[in-house]
């Protein structure tokens, strides 16, 4: 594989404070907004608005179910393993 494709995803709770340095520095390190996944798992804070300020994809669970399933709701939101090789 030359070129790889490549999603970043980024599970959330209550990440209010860090989560615009952490998508700023992805931002900086040359990955583009549409790779950029964010799963809220039920933040009692700005979490989801911030992700969704920054333009990149972003799933928002209603109910905390942990980071694992967390992930896995996210993946299979978006098909990412359909999409992207990493």
């Amino acid at each position: 594989m030359i070129n790889p494709k490549i999603a970043v995803v980024i599970p959330a709770h209550n990440e209010e404070q860090v989560l615009k340095l952490t998508i700023d520095a992805l931002f900086d390190a040359g990955f583009k907004d549409e790779d950029i996944y964010v799963v809220d798992d039920c933040s009692k804070d700005r979490t989801s608005d911030i992700a969704v300020s920054c333009q990149v994809n972003t799933l928002t669970l209603q109910h905390n179910v942990g980071k694992a399933l967390a992930l896995k709701s996210l993946i299979r939101f978006y098909s990412l393993s359909d999409i992207y090789d990493y």
